[in-house]
């Protein structure tokens, strides 16, 4: 048989990273019988791509003939390689035996997180070679997550109250009716995965037209950008959605007091990426009876990764970019003593309980490319990880903003 294990293993079990720390682990060949080869190899590969296909119809010589466009944007973020088995070009032979070879990178600043979508991805990976004189080479292949920071406080917007606001009228028989107004507030307009957006949907029904139903969804709003030829493509995908008890009946008026869970999702804008974009909306539904449109609020809101949070007595001094401490980076953390610039810095919210680290809520991912062969070992499924609070045990002195005395929402399950 030869090989009967090839396995990568980081000494962080969570595989989550931010930027500037330091990937560590270590590369696993088991053989029963001696093995040629001509080295091993561990390459680190950080990239983003995004890629899609149109048709079109075209007129030629009187026929219609359909045609298909091919769209691709990629940025690379850095390609590292590491040789740690065999050092010239010639064939060496690795005896029968269990070896173990350590790999770590310190990953560059300002890396965007981690993104998988329907279009494209933003994908942080480490791959082994085992290359073999004349024969398909073994490889192994891991991904891992890296994150980059939105503090939600770092935007004065994110933490002012907000209100949207429409209003329509109805034609009925040639008499137009009185107005349909649909309001809701928010206390924030920025939250972090874990916790739940507290809204307040009023509706003022001044028509002779019944309103049945209102609905609330989250919306992932994905927009790709190709450079060869330049173009964008939008991708929008609900998150979660709940529908609203009770009918508004004509004259009528109604208010609800509810909230929405936010599952681990990327933050928004996903910086530093300029092939693929990110954004947040809520959209609320009011919908009347009969052959009427329904009447919308949408506005965006912001994910991040640091909620809001009350300022510290004594502001922190920001010299270097915040790293999370030991608790807040799944565990482990490894950072170059001799560069102080990757030593954490004194974390800006000292009362902040640390997030967990939970599994993006769109599941798995297949992250096998063209460059890997069928003899690929390991799992090609993945999903990244994204910081998960749960704000709502904090202290009353330090709670996040817009959770202080709110109205009396009721938790509403998600479709």
């Amino acid at each position: 048989m030869g090989l009967k294990n090839l396995q990568l293993i980081f000494d962080n079990p969570q595989r989550t990273y931010y930027s500037g720390q330091t990937v560590s682990g270590r590369l696993v060949v088991a053989l029963d019988s001696p093995k040629n080869l001509r080295s091993i190899i561990i390459k680190f590969k950080g990239e983003a791509e995004c890629k899609w296909e149109e048709t079109r119809t075209v007129e030629r010589d009187g026929k219609s003939e359909t045609e298909t466009d091919y769209y691709r944007g990629y940025e690379l973020y850095f390609e590292n390689r590491v040789k740690v088995f065999g050092g010239s070009n010639e064939t060496e032979t690795l005896p029968a035996g269990e070896y173990c070879y350590q790999f770590n990178m310190i990953l560059p600043n300002n890396l965007p997180s981690s993104f998988e979508g329907k279009y494209g991805y933003i994908r942080y990976t480490v791959k082994a070679t085992l290359d073999r004189p004349w024969k398909f080479d073994h490889d192994v292949k891991a991904a891992f997550t890296v994150l980059s920071h939105v503090d939600l406080n770092s935007d004065p917007q994110n933490r002012e109250p907000f209100k949207a606001e429409d209003s329509k009228m109805f034609c009925c028989c040639c008499c137009e009716s009185g107005p349909l107004t649909l309001a809701t507030h928010l206390p924030t307009r920025g939250f972090v995965p874990g916790q739940s957006i507290p809204m307040t949907i009023e509706i003022d029904n001044a028509s002779n037209v019944r309103i049945y139903g209102v609905s609330c969804e989250l919306i992932k709003i994905v927009t790709y950008y190709s450079q060869h030829p330049r173009r964008s493509k939008e991708d929008r995908v609900t998150v979660t959605s709940m529908n609203l008890d009770g009918a508004v009946e004509e004259n009528g008026s109604k208010t609800w007091c509810k909230k929405m869970d936010i599952p681990p999702l990327p933050p928004s804008q996903l910086r530093e990426c300029s092939v693929i974009d990110l954004e947040y909306s809520l959209k609320i539904k009011a919908k009347p009876e009969g052959m009427h449109n329904d009447l919308k609020n949408s506005f965006r809101i912001t994910i991040g990764t640091i909620p809001l949070w009350q300022t510290p007595a004594v502001p922190q001094p920001a010299t270097t970019p915040y790293v999370p401490p030991l608790e807040m980076a799944g565990g482990f953390t490894t950072m170059p003593q001799a560069d102080p610039c990757f030593e954490p810095s004194a974390p800006p919210y000292p009362d902040l309980p640390p997030p967990t680290y939970e599994e993006s809520t769109f599941g798995t991912t297949n992250i096998s490319d063209s460059g890997d062969n069928k003899y690929l070992f390991g799992e090609s499924a993945y999903s990244p990880r994204y910081p998960t609070y749960s704000l709502q045990a904090a202290s009353s002195s330090n709670v996040a903003i817009g959770w202080a005395a709110p109205p009396k929402y009721e938790d509403a399950a998600t479709k």
